[in-house]
């Protein structure tokens, strides 16, 4: 629902007058300056009122206006005020003017959860040189607990977690006393890193773990951007918690730069997050001890939860 729909009318025809004034001078620019250099007669008069739209003198402007360019005068129109809401919507400058609202009365705070723009986080990573047996290893136990309609044998569940990608856990709150209307925020990162919005991934046999939608928001990944647009306003102190997601940066990297943007319907402000990495690479020598570090594969650290809450590794890495 717009505000505009239900704006107040002026008390009195000076604030009318006033409010017109600023509207028509923001839709036409600078009328007075253009006025004291106009050579011609006038080509085009408005009739601005606060009354509600009607029918039979938007009828009679038009017939008068038809007449007045007939015999060479101006043309004439006439704004309603549902027609000067509409006006406001598009200037929201002068919107912002006759609410007496002003951008001091906006203010925001985005940081990670605890209140902090500065956070630490362990990303991990595998270093081995059979990727291939790993990444074969890794689909049979996917394949094992794979969901499944009917009860197949025992009841067996597991999750598949990994510990490569760093969760960015957000908050928004509301410093300032106006609320924040269609808000959506923008997150993207100064590095290269793959994005997800999950990375836990459920198996089961005999219970398939659907992934239920929260209500209220949109979270969404695109070319490197993270989205989240919410259907409700943001009232004064009240905090969002935006969904979380993952991000997974190359081996090797030390920090990252998170940049955020928060646009909505009257505000738009911008700000970043950084977040340092401890990383940790687990060598797998296998069977090939004699080949270097150097020119084994790092691959995603990937672990698996059994129903029991055991943590445990496909075949060829335990």
């Amino acid at each position: 629902m717009r505000i505009t729909q239900h704006l107040r009318k002026p008390s009195n025809w000076q604030d009318f007058e006033k409010l017109c004034l600023l509207l028509w001078r923001a839709e036409w620019g600078d009328e007075v300056k253009k006025a004291k250099e106009f050579n011609p007669r006038l080509k085009h008069l408005v009739v601005a009122t606060t009354a509600e739209k009607d029918a039979e003198i938007e009828e009679y402007v038009r017939t008068l206006d038809e007449s007045l360019r007939a015999e060479g005068w101006f043309s004439l129109d006439i704004k309603s005020w549902e027609d000067i809401v509409l006006l406001l919507e598009l200037h929201k400058e002068v919107l912002n003017h006759y609410l007496d609202i002003t951008t001091e009365q906006y203010e925001v705070s985005v940081k990670f959860v605890g209140d902090t723009e500065y956070i630490e986080s362990e990303v991990v990573f595998f270093r081995t040189s059979d990727a291939v047996g790993l990444k074969r290893g890794i689909s049979s136990i996917r394949e094992e607990y794979k969901y499944r309609y009917l009860p197949i044998g025992p009841s067996k569940s597991a999750t598949e977690i990994n510990l490569s990608y760093v969760k960015i856990p957000i908050i928004l709150k509301n410093l300032g006393r106006s609320p924040l209307d269609d808000y959506k925020m923008k997150f993207r990162f100064d590095e290269e890193v793959a994005l997800a919005t999950k990375v836990e991934t459920h198996y089961s046999t005999t219970n398939p773990v659907c992934d239920v939608g929260y209500i209220g928001f949109d979270l969404a990944i695109d070319k490197g951007v993270v989205e989240y647009s919410s259907r409700f306003s943001l009232v004064s102190n009240d905090s969002d918690e935006i969904p979380v997601f993952y991000a997974k940066p190359h081996p090797g990297t030390k920090n990252l730069t998170l940049h955020w943007e928060l646009l909505s319907r009257y505000y738009h402000t911008t700000g970043i997050l950084n977040i340092h990495l401890k990383e940790t690479i687990h060598d797998l020598d296998g069977q090939a001890k004699d080949i270097p570090p150097e020119e084994r594969e790092i691959v995603d650290y990937i672990i698996f939860r059994d129903e029991d809450g055991t943590c445990f590794l496909p075949k060829q890495l335990s």
